[in-house]
């Protein structure tokens, strides 16, 4: 039998499951009352002379402390998580391309994607020679999905992001809970903007759907972008796969201290995220106003708006030094803008009114 904690997920790749072996120690040596005489490290080196932790403990308990804040604060509900059900990453797209190595053959295996989104996602998938599928999402606001096509796909996984990037639009619901129920490979859930909407995170469904996959980051409701950290959030069978793939001691030691350090509560996270959103708001508000937008949605860390004269509107933007992302994703005619401060945003409002 295997041990508790231990087991590997089913849909891993086989070369994946014969690397258990190769696991680093969780603990040192010294932890056991051992001279650590194994790991090669300096003795006469400064502060960070020693590895990190290899699972990165403390971060982890903290940023998993915080997240379950933010969800009991949005609906009520706790999402009682555990390290074994967490895995940080530098980023959120080094946690997808771990997913990608651990569970796709390069050149048989094929993922769904659902255009528009995150253009990486066909990156990472095209550079580790996986399949793709593309599903296109339907509605006017790019918010469902192609269910018929997507059960009818031969794919092994699918990878969405929500809320949707470069949309900014929320998932329909109960297409999630569809996909959830019907679906039988991977469910990899971008969920980098989650913390900046009102909608639930998926992550207190982990332990009902074992194949469902959270790629989380620090980067955007945080504001953490320079630390380069994400987490996936997943079955523990589906973490220890991924724990075969990720290069030992992944998280500096300096970054494991400072997260610890300061993910201590929720507060003072809300206090940004609010503000966050108030700002939005308000962009989002005034925009409205523009007879120029015939499209606008808002639910991550940008709006994005779909404009009557493009030309004109990206020539108003350049006299104004103003930088925004013009037809992300290959979408004709629409205009991906990040949230600035009041300033940036009420130049960004005489430009496009």
């Amino acid at each position: 039998m295997i041990p508790e904690f231990q087991e590997i997920h089913p849909l891993s790749r086989a070369v994946v499951r014969t690397l258990s072996d190769l696991i680093p120690p969780f603990t040192r040596p010294e932890e056991s009352g051992l001279e650590n005489m194994v790991f090669s490290e300096n003795p006469f080196g400064g502060d960070y002379k020693l590895y990190p932790d290899f699972r990165a403990k403390a971060a982890i308990e903290a940023y998993v402390k915080v997240i379950c804040q933010i969800e009991e604060r949005k609906n009520g509900l706790i999402k009682n998580l555990s390290i074994n059900q967490t895995l940080l990453t530098t980023g959120g797209v080094d946690g997808l391309d771990l997913v990608l190595k651990a569970f796709f053959e390069p050149g048989e295996d094929s993922v769904i994607l659902t255009p528009p989104n995150f253009p990486l996602f066909d990156r990472a998938a095209g550079i580790l020679k996986v399949n793709r599928i593309m599903i296109p999402l339907n509605g006017e606001r790019f918010d469902r999905l192609n269910m018929t096509a997507i059960l009818a796909a031969d794919a092994k996984g699918i990878i969405l992001c929500n809320p949707n990037n470069p949309m900014g639009t929320n998932l329909d619901t109960a297409d999630l809970n569809t996909l959830l129920k019907e679906f039988k490979g991977l469910i990899i859930v971008d969920e980098a903007y989650i913390e900046l909407t009102d909608m639930e995170s998926l992550i207190g469904n982990i332990n009902q759907y074992q194949n469902l996959i959270i790629i989380r980051t620090l980067s955007k409701a945080f504001g953490m972008a320079g630390l380069r950290l994400g987490a996936v959030i997943a079955h523990y069978s589906i973490i220890n796969a991924l724990l075969r793939v990720q290069y030992p001691f992944n998280t500096p030691a300096m970054t494991i201290t400072y997260i610890a350090g300061k993910l201590t509560t929720a507060a003072p996270y809300f206090v940004l995220i609010d503000a966050f959103k108030a700002e939005r708001s308000f962009l989002k508000k005034s925009l409205t106003k523009s007879a120029n937008i015939s499209w606008i949605a808002g639910e991550g860390s940008f709006i994005t708006v779909k404009v009557k004269d493009l030309p004109r509107t990206v020539a108003r933007l350049n006299e104004a030094s103003l930088k925004v992302v013009v037809n992300p994703s290959g979408m004709e005619n629409y205009l991906r803008i990040s949230i600035g401060n009041r300033y940036q945003n009420e130049k960004l409002i005489s430009a496009l009114l």
